[in-house]
């Protein structure tokens, strides 16, 4: 069986968000700071798989078509973060902090591992060659 770039890409980022999930469990925290570190991580693990499947599905297509994909899943982003702030903030939670420093962290980590599993161009490989 011959695994895609996508699949290849869903499977070390989903690697990477199992192991962050080890390392936050392990690391001496309160429950209230490990819980919003791990809602953190999750957030950002399924935001990854999200904008992982629309770039990979609009990466060959136009520069509009991938543009907006690629913009859209930072809006996307962005309003998943707004909103989960803020339903922490309403109910008064103490894990917004360490909530916030897992979902930045894990956002960038993520978005890095992202970019290594888009698919290329065949234009590139020929000219590589």
């Amino acid at each position: 069986m011959k695994l895609t770039k996508l699949t290849r890409g869903a499977a070390a980022i989903s690697a990477f968000t199992l192991a962050s999930f080890a390392f936050i469990y392990f690391v001496p925290l309160s429950a209230f700071s490990r819980d919003g570190a791990q809602l953190g991580a999750a957030i950002a693990s399924a935001n990854a798989l999200l904008c992982l499947a629309a770039l990979s599905w609009c990466y060959l297509k136009s520069d509009k078509v991938f543009f907006s994909a690629f913009y859209g899943g930072m809006l996307w982003k962005l309003s998943v973060l707004g909103a989960t702030v803020f339903l922490l903030a309403r109910a008064g939670s103490s894990a917004i902090v360490s909530m916030l420093l897992a979902l930045a962290v894990m956002t960038v980590i993520l978005n890095i591992i992202e970019l290594f599993y888009l698919p290329v161009p065949v234009e590139w490989i020929s000219k590589k060659s």
